[in-house]
C-alpha cells in the first residue's frame, strides 16, 4: 500500500525551508528563503495571509495552544513572532546568541502541555538546545544541552503527544550526523515546575529533562536544514502475532531528507526489554539522563545507568514525489486521520494521506 494522493500548493519565489499546521486544522504555515511566510487555508487549498522577515526564513513554529501566535528565525541570528490577525511587521525580533557567541537558529519548537504557555525550545548551529521564555525572549540559563561532542548543528526538534504510559512526551532531535535522536521528556515538567524562574539555584543542578531513548537513521542530511515530525498516537491493532501489548503505544515520526524523499518510521513506546537500538549505553548520541547541560554529552563513555525509557523503532515508508531536496515535513494535529505536509527545494509543497494505516 502507497499513502494516497497530494496536494500541490504553489506560491512561493524560492526554495520552502519549513512548514507548520497551527494548532488548529484548518491551516497551516510555509516559510521560504523569499523572505516569506504565507498562511495556508486547508479548505479552500489557497493563502490567506503573508508574514514578512528581513532575511531569509530557516526556521518556522506555531504556538501548542495559540492559533494566532508564530515564531520564526532568518539566517541572521534573528529570532521573530507574529501575531497572525495582523500582517507584518513582527512585533518582536531579537537577536541570538549562545555563550555570549551569535549562533545561527536552525529550529524552534513550542513546548506542549502545562509549559506550552511559556516556554519554547531553539536548536542552534553549535549543537545546543536551548530553552527560551516566551513572554521575555531570553533564555533560561542552565536549561540546555549540548546534543553530541563534535558540536554538529541542530536541524530541527519534535515532540509527540502526551502519552499515557509514562513515557511523558517524546522528543525528537535531528542533527547533522545524519541520525535522529529520540528521547523522553517525562522529567521536565517537574524540573521547570521546581525551577520556577529561581536564578538562586546552584549551577550544578541538573535541569536538561531529557532522557535518550533511540536513534533512527535512514535519511541524508548533508549539511542541510532537515526537519522533522511526530504524528498523533495510533490508534492500537488487534493481531496475535503482534508484540504490542495494552500498554503499549506506537506514533509516526517522519524526517525529510537531502535525497529528494520524505522518511517514515514507525516508534512503538512500552514494557520491552530494551529499545531495538540495543542497550542506550552503546546508542550513538546517547544522553546521560541527569546532564546539566554544561559539559558536552560524549558518547564514548558511557553511563552504568540504563534509566531511559523502552522504545523501538522500525522504517515504515518511503515518500517519493518531490523533486527537490525535503527539507521540512509535519504530521496535522488530529490522531484519526494523520496527514503529512511535505516541503521541498522544489518549491512545492506536498499534502501525503496516511488514511490506510488505519
Amino acid at each position: 500500500d502507497k499513502p494516497g494522493k497530494s496536494t500541490k500548493l504553489q506560491q512561493h519565489s524560492q526554495l520552502i525551508s519549513d512548514a507548520k499546521w497551527s494548532c488548529e486544522d484548518s491551516k497551516f504555515f510555509s516559510a521560504s528563503f523569499d523572505h516569506c511566510i504565507y498562511e495556508w487555508d486547508v479548505g479552500q487549498w489557497g493563502y490567506t495571509n503573508i508574514h514578512s522577515l528581513h532575511s531569509l526564513a530557516t526556521c518556522l513554529e506555531t504556538h501548542s495552544k495559540d492559533p494566532s501566535l508564530l515564531f520564526a528565525g532568518d539566517d541572521k541570528s534573528v529570532i521573530y513572532t507574529f501575531d497572525t490577525r495582523i500582517s507584518s511587521p513582527a512585533n518582536t525580533a531579537v537577536l541570538y546568541s549562545k555563550n555570549g557567541k551569535k549562533a545561527k537558529v536552525n529550529t524552534i519548537h513550542s513546548l506542549r502541555g502545562e509549559m506550552g504557555d511559556r516556554y519554547i525550545y531553539i536548536g542552534d548551529s553549535k549543537g545546543y538546545v536551548s530553552l527560551w521564555d516566551i513572554r521575555s525572549l531570553k533564555p533560561v540559563e542552565r536549561f540546555g544541552t549540548l546534543v553530541d561532542s563534535a558540536q554538529r548543528p541542530i536541524s530541527h526538534i519534535s515532540s509527540s503527544p502526551a502519552l499515557s504510559n509514562s513515557f511523558g512526551r517524546l522528543v525528537a532531535v535531528n542533527s547533522y550526523d545524519n541520525l535522529l535522536r529520540v528521547y523522553s521528556s517525562k522529567n521536565l515538567n517537574s524540573e521547570l515546575s521546581s525551577f520556577n524562574g529561581d536564578t538562586n539555584i546552584a549551577k550544578d543542578e541538573p535541569h536538561c529533562g531529557l532522557d535518550f531513548a533511540v536513534s533512527v537513521k535512514g535519511h541524508r542530511v548533508k549539511n542541510w536544514p532537515i526537519k522533522c515530525s511526530f504524528s498523533g498516537v495510533l490508534a492500537k491493532q488487534r493481531n496475535s502475532k503482534s508484540q504490542t501489548r495494552k500498554s503499549d503505544e506506537s506514533l509516526l515520526l517522519a524526517t525529510g531528507s537531502a535525497t529528494h524523499s520524505a522518511y517514515v518510521f514507525l516508534i512503538q513506546a512500552g514494557s520491552y526489554g530494551r529499545s531495538n537500538g540495543g542497550d542506550h549505553r552503546n546508542s550513538p548520541g546517547h544522553s546521560r539522563p541527569r546532564d546539566n547541560g554544561q559539559q558536552p554529552i560524549d558518547p564514548s563513555k558511557p553511563s552504568k545507568i540504563n534509566t531511559g525509557p523502552k522504545v523501538r523503532s522500525r522504517h515504515f515508508a518511503k515518500l517519493k514525489g518531490h523533486t527537490g531536496k525535503v527539507y521540512s515535513c509535519e504530521f496535522n494535529p488530529s490522531s484519526e486521520n494523520p496527514v503529512l505536509a511535505t516541503a521541498s527545494a522544489d518549491a512545492t509543497v506536498r499534502v501525503w494521506s496516511m488514511r490506510y494505516l488505519h
